[in-house]
């Protein structure tokens, strides 16, 4: 059975960007709706991009895919072949494309939270610490490790989350030696808080209902 419809499903540019620090290494990747990205499309970008933050993204930390429909616009690539079926290149479909993928990553930036974890943890011993020679401690500003990475995972299926890894710095020692109980102690605590609020939202998602992808 075939089906067919009068409209058309929206299609997004999906962004995310990772930064180290505020003036540190960043990394910029974009996801489309598409069947695919190019070379000029990049380029493109890269030139809007650069107008508006110098070198501040680049072709070596910004990364564009696509995936892989075949249901979307054509026209928008600068190879021959790729355009027979759309029969030559298309500018308004090139244009929507790049205006995206600039929108996205102009978004992503703008809206670039801290991803530290303070007040979570402490030294086990500071005055062992400060036994560190001075140009070591100059490094960081505090004697505890507020640097975390939580790679997520999501069912491709349904769109839904379904779970994370997480590596955070901190020694499961929060249960002190008279304790009775068996415990899985500050990691398992946090595991079982994290899908008490999983549980709590909607699909998985949070609350709020925002929306940070860029429609094009």
């Amino acid at each position: 059975m075939v089906l067919s419809s009068s409209k058309s499903i929206r299609k997004f540019s999906q962004q995310f960007i990772a930064v180290e620090s505020s003036d540190g290494s960043r990394f910029a990747s974009v996801n489309l709706d598409a069947g695919l990205a190019s070379q000029l499309i990049t380029i493109k970008v890269l030139e809007r991009l650069r107008l508006g933050f110098g070198d501040l993204y680049t072709e070596e930390n910004v990364a564009i895919s696509g995936i892989h429909t075949h249901a979307g616009p054509g026209g928008y690539l600068q190879y021959m072949l790729y355009s027979v079926t759309s029969l030559g290149f298309v500018q308004q479909s090139f244009d929507a494309v790049v205006n995206a993928v600039e929108q996205s990553i102009v978004q992503a930036h703008n809206n670039l939270k801290p991803g530290d974890v303070n007040n979570a943890g402490i030294n086990r011993s500071p005055s062992a610490y400060l036994l560190n020679l001075p140009d070591k401690r100059a490094r960081y500003t505090t004697n505890v490790n507020t640097q975390m990475t939580l790679p997520k995972f999501i069912d491709t299926m349904s769109g839904k989350g379904i779970g994370a890894f997480n590596w955070f710095p901190t020694h499961g020692t929060s249960m002190n030696r008279d304790t009775l109980l068996i415990s899985g102690d500050n990691k398992g605590a946090a595991m079982r808080f994290f899908e008490d609020w999983f549980a709590s939202t909607v699909d998985g998602k949070s609350v709020n209902g925002s929306d940070t992808r860029t429609r094009y």
